[in-house]
């Protein structure tokens, strides 16, 4: 009974309707589309190469960086806090959220100085970041969800293909 009546509990509800609020809002959705997108601008810009590291741009660049995944992980900190973590990560998107955050830390600690060049090809894993956005564009979602569903398809016409190519190949080289 003592847990009913706790004051923590209706702090707590409050909190999370509060969350739910932000969530749910279309300024959230908007806010985080254009973080993608100027994300997406930020790592057009980026040098990868080792000699390039040092210059004033790149410098810079590294900082927007480390903003753009401590904004991505308050955003996923808000969803967990508003749908529950079960919840939250029931939804394949959002667990691709979260392996593109956890992916975003594992960067930093790599560019921090760590020259474990296992760990600097994670980095590539950055690429996805844009994807986040399909889930907020519902035409967008739709068609990549069935190209994905399409793609076992298209692995059956390329053996067919391969094996055509092989076999007139063959042909060729046999009168040659």
């Amino acid at each position: 009974i003592g847990a009913r009546c706790s004051p923590w509990r209706d702090v707590l509800e409050l909190g999370r309707d509060q969350c739910r609020a932000i969530v749910c809002s279309t300024w959230f959705d908007n806010f985080v589309l254009v973080l993608i997108l100027m994300n997406c601008i930020c790592m057009a810009m980026e040098d990868p190469r080792e000699e390039n590291q040092g210059r004033a741009d790149q410098v810079v660049l590294w900082h927007f960086d480390i903003f753009f995944i401590i904004m991505f992980t308050l955003e996923v900190m808000v969803k967990v806090a508003a749908l529950g973590a079960v919840e939250y990560i029931y939804d394949p998107w959002n667990q691709l959220d979260v392996f593109i955050v956890a992916v975003g830390f594992v960067g930093i600690g790599v560019n921090s100085g760590t020259n474990v060049s296992s760990l600097r090809t994670l980095r590539i894993f950055r690429v996805l970041r844009p994807l986040r956005s399909i889930k907020r564009i519902q035409g967008l979602r739709v068609l990549v969800v069935s190209l994905l569903k399409s793609i076992p398809m298209l692995l059956n016409i390329a053996v067919i293909a391969v094996f055509m190519f092989a076999l007139f190949a063959a042909i060729v080289f046999m009168q040659v």
